[in-house]
């Protein structure tokens, strides 16, 4: 205990998916930290970022990684190269050092030495078998997370079919995650009519209907996904 309270924690999260589908946004969103624009701009390349925090008075170190989603430029297996590749080299990295005479105290390291957790986006009402193609083929290399993007653009009975089809065929396919699927609304934008118990803005996004919120859990499942995270 002591240990933590001096040095904290860290862990690293990469998001991984088509293009369109919300993956800065929901980073930025996680942590509250200015990753996108207040237009959210495509991801062409591999981005990290580190943020800091406290929670019960232990430090804590994220270190976020943003990919390029396949239709920015890239075709499906090219992307998914380039993310495979990364998540290699990341590996590679991490055994090089835990296999030193002399390791290093991994406190005084600045970056992560590999990825803790995959966050794989599906877009809605699509499961397709490239993506379990993908998942299957990084098992080992980090903990998976399938998250059901833009939840708000489905009904309620969309998403719970969408939910248990995507259940069944990670399971047909022998993919091992680590939590159900979660079902996020992410936006970058604040509804300015809206504010919670504390009187602060939120983010979701506004409809003739009404309003999506991002941190209200009858809407979305990303203060679990948080929860989950750290």
């Amino acid at each position: 205990i002591q240990d933590l309270e001096s040095h904290g924690e860290s862990v690293t999260i990469m998001c991984v998916g088509e293009s369109g589908v919300g993956k800065s946004t929901l980073l930025s969103n996680i942590f509250t930290v200015p990753i996108v624009h207040s237009v959210p701009k495509p991801t062409v390349k591999i981005v990290e970022t580190s943020v800091k925090f406290e929670c019960d008075g232990i430090p804590i170190t994220v270190h976020l990684i943003d990919t390029p989603g396949y239709g920015d430029g890239m075709d499906i297996r090219k992307s998914f190269s380039y993310v495979k590749d990364y998540l290699e080299a990341k590996f590679q990295q991490s055994l090089k050092r835990e296999t030193q005479i002399e390791r290093q105290d991994r406190h005084s390291l600045d970056t992560s030495l590999g990825v803790d957790a995959i966050l794989y986006f599906f877009s809605p009402h699509r499961c397709k078998t490239v993506d379990l193609e993908f998942l299957k083929s990084i098992q080992g290399y980090a903990t998976i997370i399938p998250i059901l993007a833009k939840a708000d653009t489905m009904t309620a009975d969309e998403l719970a079919e969408f939910r248990s089809t995507v259940i069944k065929k990670l399971k047909a396919t022998g993919i091992k995650v680590f939590h159900s699927p979660f079902a996020i609304i992410s936006s970058p934008y604040v509804v300015r009519s809206h504010q919670n118990s504390r009187g602060e803005l939120i983010h979701g996004r506004e409809y003739p209907w009404g309003t999506a919120e991002s941190e209200n859990e009858l809407h979305s499942d990303l203060p679990a996904l948080r929860r989950c995270l750290i």
